[in-house]
């Protein structure tokens, strides 16, 4: 008669969102199963897991433009990255993108799915990061050449 589970009306916690960041969070560690991305020596973190297609870690357009340490922004169409000076944009399915008012063509153009994933290695390569790969701990390092001096 008055089991508690029935009662709809009762107040219930609400489960805490899993949060997901982009951000370098201090003390973070690799997470096993997966390829894990690191940024001038910080871990991030993806809302979808990186994937590699050949040679290319594929990754969220907002998400490889945040991990490479912009701002970023939707806007017309173009994710646009900002980062003091520095201003990328990326159009989904249009391998040109604009990096500091140049133009650079990328190897394969971000997908126009409703999540865009684009490679990792060409916007890194684009804003003049050195990109490699550490095969026995899973991790695709990139490293702004100021930092790698």
């Amino acid at each position: 008669k008055d089991c508690p589970w029935t009662d709809f009306n009762a107040k219930k916690p609400k489960p805490k969102p899993i949060e997901f960041s982009t951000v370098p969070v201090p003390g973070q560690r690799l997470v096993p199963g997966i390829t894990n991305v690191s940024y001038n020596g910080e871990y991030m973190y993806f809302t979808q897991a990186p994937k590699f297609e050949g040679d290319d870690l594929v990754v969220t357009l907002r998400n490889a433009i945040k991990a490479l340490g912009f701002k970023y922004s939707y806007e017309n169409g173009k994710y646009v990255g900002t980062k003091g000076e520095s201003i990328i944009e990326v159009t989904p399915g249009s391998n040109k993108v604009t990096y500091n008012g140049k133009a650079y063509t990328i190897g394969k153009a971000p997908t126009t799915e409703r999540i865009p994933m684009v490679s990792i290695t060409d916007l890194a390569e684009v804003i003049g990061a050195n990109c490699s790969y550490d095969s026995v701990n899973n991790v695709y390092v990139i490293t702004d050449k100021e930092v790698a001096q």
